[in-house]
């Protein structure tokens, strides 16, 4: 009975709601791409797709559109305007949002942030270089993105913290299934207070502008009067989030897949010109967004499997990026893997519009500490993941080294 029982219990995305497989979901969705690449959660009530080829094939469905957020009619106005956010929109909605932002993030701009962004990750491991050890999520991996996000875009150093909160309580909000309402309510004013702060730096820089992206944004010439006040405000805080949060959780995953892997990571160490590839490959290994949602906005068919409009697909990028039929031996961290066309990033017209510049980032962050601290290793076995199903990172990592 018990056998039965056990056999019969649905493959569901619900298991990641048990700690120990969140700390290791690779098991659970090899079950899942192995019974099949598209199948229904019968608990959460979406399609679930697994593999490569099929995810794949539903990032470019024209079909398959961003999920506009779910909000009460006591959802405070402010957090209403989520919904104008370009992740959250589809064209032409999206293009007209996307194009405003995209001056920011050409590969001629990103590439002169380079010595930049190698002074300040040189000076955040100053700091803490002859300590011999460090929290590399609270040293590192946290102020180096917040930093660079925030002089990109223009905003203030002591402001940076307020929107910071804001990008927190989104990721509670929507990057798991927290449903404790004091959480939900603290994420919802943080957020509200993030955008309304964003509207007042707008406003701030329209009157009185800087050399920066703001002002460039609230001018009339920088954005052609295509944004309402609004739009701009809810885009810049998602830009914001976007261009620190996942990079603070990929700079923890990379240092912590290395050290479980010393090979590769001396090998690292010996050559610094791998560290192009070991980006590329990292971010397949251990994607920092684990899956991505979307609606079937008109019926489709994939894999053989009916989808009907209105149904939620949840596409498991985590997946498909370890699928064997994609990545010979893809439980295996390899640093000159080519060809290796991982998802983590997607691609699209809903792809990382930041994505030169976390790669950037993580070039740069990998080669200094190989050159500085080649024998950097973690100082303890247990580490405490976020939980957020949707997005992966270790909360703290503590690292030493001699």
């Amino acid at each position: 009975m018990t056998t039965s029982s056990a056999a019969a219990a649905p493959l569901t995305l619900q298991a990641l709601d048990n700690p120990a497989v969140l700390d290791n979901p690779y098991p659970l969705y090899r079950r899942l791409r192995e019974t099949s690449p598209v199948l229904w959660d019968p608990v959460r009530h979406h399609w679930t797709v697994t593999r490569h080829q099929e995810v794949t094939q539903a990032l470019r469905s024209p079909a398959l559109h961003a999920v506009p957020r779910r909000l009460g009619p006591r959802t405070p106005p402010t957090l209403r305007l989520l919904n104008s956010a370009m992740l959250d929109s589809d064209p032409p909605e999206h293009t007209r949002r996307r194009r405003v932002f995209t001056q920011a993030f050409t590969p001629r701009l990103t590439a002169d942030l380079a010595p930049a962004i190698t002074h300040r990750v040189d000076a955040l491991l100053d700091r803490v270089h002859e300590s011999g050890h460090m929290d590399l999520i609270e040293d590192l991996a946290t102020p180096l993105p917040l930093h660079v996000i925030g002089q990109l875009l223009g905003i203030p150093p002591q402001d940076r913290p307020r929107l910071h909160a804001g990008a927190r309580g989104y990721a509670r909000l929507w990057g798991g299934d927290d449903t404790d309402q004091t959480t939900i309510g603290q994420a919802v004013t943080d957020i509200t207070r993030a955008i309304d702060h964003c509207r007042e730096l707008i406003t701030q820089r329209r009157n009185a502008p800087r050399s920066d992206l703001i002002s460039r944004l609230a001018s009339p010439a920088g954005r052609a009067g295509s944004l309402s006040d609004g739009e701009l405000a809810a885009n810049l805080f998602m830009v914001f989030t976007a261009g620190h949060y996942t990079t603070t959780d990929f700079l923890g995953n990379s240092v912590l897949a290395l050290a479980h892997h010393p090979h590769q990571w001396q090998q690292l160490c010996t050559d610094p010109a791998l560290a192009s590839s070991a980006v590329t490959e990292l971010l397949r290994y251990e994607a920092p967004v684990q899956f991505v949602i979307r609606l079937a906005a008109q019926d489709l068919t994939l894999a053989g499997q009916r989808i009907t409009a209105g149904q939620l697909v949840v596409l498991l990028l985590a997946a498909a990026n370890r699928d064997p039929r994609a990545f010979p031996d893809p439980d295996r961290l390899d640093l000159t893997r080519t060809p290796n066309h991982h998802l983590t990033l997607g691609f699209g017209i809903h792809s990382c519009l930041g994505t030169a510049l976390a790669r950037l980032q993580g070039e740069i962050t990998l080669s200094r500490l190989a050159a500085r601290m080649p024998r950097l290793r973690p100082a303890g076995d247990t580490i405490r993941w976020k939980t957020t199903t949707g997005l992966r990172g270790p909360l703290r990592l503590s690292v030493h080294w001699d």
